[in-house]
């Protein structure tokens, strides 16, 4: 779904019903690359739909038909960077439960085996 692509500034915002939808797809599954840069260059607040792609990725990763393709080259920086985003909007907005899951997703990350949290986690400390 390349027409994430061309989302600028908050229109992502504008359609993430359609986002929500796809995430539950097989071709999100497939290829969650293009959603996730989406997620990275939006400026819309959408800490929520964060979660839900962040949740959905690792439940693909930890899956047992993971591809290696996958397994090899998930952007786990960017996951990192968007779940810490969500956990400082949260923070913002009070929202224990939201910051509740987005800890989970920080504490899943390891989990999958390919997450660089730590690093990512010393920029936000900074």
């Amino acid at each position: 779904m390349k027409c994430f692509l061309y989302f600028e500034n908050q229109e992502l915002g504008e359609y993430l019903a359609f986002a929500e939808a796809f995430v539950q797809t097989s071709a999100f599954k497939a290829n969650p690359y293009v959603l996730l840069a989406a997620l990275k260059q939006t400026t819309a607040r959408c800490p929520v739909f964060i979660c839900l792609v962040c949740e959905q990725l690792i439940a693909t990763l930890r899956s047992e038909g993971l591809s290696e393709r996958l397994r090899i080259g998930p952007p786990t920086d960017t996951v990192s960077q968007l779940v810490l985003r969500a956990y400082s909007q949260s923070m913002e907005d009070m929202d224990e439960s939201l910051q509740t899951r987005c800890l989970d997703i920080i504490d899943a990350l390891p989990l999958t085996g390919t997450a660089q949290i730590n690093e990512v986690l010393r920029e936000y400390d900074r």
